[in-house]
């Protein structure tokens, strides 16, 4: 396995291998006690390097509990709480040949970085320990998740369509979306190569999800990723709703519902949602992009919600990680409590538009060297920038976010504004600012 491998919070790449999964279960073994849950999506691989991590986890002590093929959520939201650490093996959005771990704490958090760096040194140094641990397969999961969804929101009698990518949210399609929604459901059957399709879902995806709503004049269309942490909507107009809007969208009504409270997001969301959030006595704490630090700070801050442009959608009234299984059965209650189209609902926020791309670099290194000159050059000119991830600053047309990305060799620029041309010139013009720095380093 290369070391890259090892990204910001997550082990991912391609074509892992089987003895690779063990040693992660050796090193997790040498870092973690107690009991693990360990869980997998869909895809070829999962169920193989599922078997070898438990093998690596039970010859260092580890007792673990196998819950099979379940969403994301579920294997979260088994560990919540109730179990030492969790595992859940996923691609998640990506093509079939590559692969990962998901490393769950018991507080409902991504593991954090101090205990990231001892597992990956204890597997590159091979810093293990040996113990008897045992291995036992459960099966109720699914029926204690699906249990607390009944619990929550019980029938919703709104006509929704969504599509699982034939991936692990498949498994729910009887249980919850069909039982608890007036639900048409597309590829609803798990798959390990995912119909032949990736499972993402970019607006290029989900041309037949559009095609369903509109034809059977449901309230709102959902494409859910992978491992379904991850939920991309539809308008009854069969328009895709990016996640800044539905960010602001949730954290109205999560606000309203309680009084106000704090919202958690990351620099890529739209930074009109600060005045936005204001106006139902909220409070928005930004933080780096990414899902470990998102739940970091809802924990912290004691967050109501959370939300990110890439639509993850994080409920702390629950529980700190995304879901998005739960955001599909929120906004079917939103829209059931409003008695309004979720089209109409749009039209109260914020007119806003978000674009983004990204420049290529050769290595990290070179990339974070010339992220690092970008961000002291722009400070000069815009001493009032947010800097906790990349610089994020204000001009006369909107506002410009340049990061370098945690996990590729690419800077990424959004720009935002009140109209898409305004966004597009802002986006061309800091995207060549990159290129020219770029040129500089090379």
């Amino acid at each position: 396995m290369k070391e890259d491998i090892f990204l910001a919070y997550d082990i991912r790449g391609r074509n892992i291998s089987t003895h690779d999964s063990f040693l992660l279960g050796k090193a997790l073994g040498a870092v973690f006690k107690g009991t693990c849950i360990v869980g997998h999506d869909s895809r070829e691989t999962s169920p193989d390097l599922c078997e070898h991590l438990t093998e690596g986890l039970k010859n260092s002590g580890i007792k673990v509990i196998n819950i099979g093929l379940v969403p994301n959520p579920v294997c979260y939201f088994k560990v919540f709480k109730t179990y030492d650490f969790g595992v859940y093996i996923t691609g998640s959005h990506l093509p079939t040949e590559y692969n990962g771990y998901k490393i769950i704490l018991k507080n409902g958090a991504t593991i954090d970085e101090e205990r990231y760096k001892k597992v990956k040194e204890a597997f590159y140094k091979y810093k293990f320990k040996s113990g008897n641990g045992s291995a036992r397969i459960n099966i109720t999961a699914l029926n204690d998740y699906a249990r607390f969804l009944e619990k929550e929101f019980g029938k919703i009698p709104i006509k929704c369509v969504i599509d699982c990518f034939n991936g692990s949210a498949s498994v729910l399609s009887k249980r919850v979306f069909k039982n608890l929604l007036n639900a048409d459901v597309l590829n609803d059957q798990p798959l390990p190569d995912f119909g032949g399709r990736i499972p993402e879902p970019s607006e290029k995806n989900l041309a037949q999800l559009k095609k369903a709503v509109l034809k059977s004049k449901a309230s709102f269309g959902v494409g859910l990723d992978g491992d379904a942490d991850r939920s991309v909507f539809i308008d009854d107009k069969g328009e895709v709703i990016d996640g800044n809007r539905m960010t602001m969208l949730f954290a109205k009504h999560v606000l309203k519902r309680n009084n106000g409270g704090t919202i958690v997001v990351p620099v890529s969301v739209s930074s009109s949602i600060e005045p936005f959030v204001k106006n139902f006595n909220g409070r928005v704490v930004w933080c780096k992009v990414g899902h470990r630090f998102i739940e970091e700070e809802l924990l912290k801050r004691n967050g109501l919600f959370g939300g990110e442009y890439s639509s993850h959608f994080y409920w702390n009234e629950f529980y700190p990680f995304s879901d998005g299984i739960l955001s599909t059965l929120m906004l079917a209650k939103i829209l059931h409590e409003s008695k309004k189209n979720l089209s109409e609902l749009l039209k109260e926020l914020p007119k806003v538009f978000v674009v983004k791309e990204e420049v290529e670099f050769p290595t990290h290194k070179i990339k974070n060297k010339t992220m690092g000159r970008i961000k002291q050059d722009l400070i000069k000119f815009h001493p009032n920038a947010l800097t906790i991830d990349g610089v994020k600053f204000k001009t006369k047309e909107g506002f410009v976010l340049i990061r370098a990305s945690e996990t590729r060799h690419t800077i990424k620029v959004f720009a935002e504004s009140d109209s898409k041309e305004k966004a597009n010139t802002l986006l061309t013009e800091f995207i060549e600012l990159v290129k020219q720095y770029k040129r500089k380093s090379q």
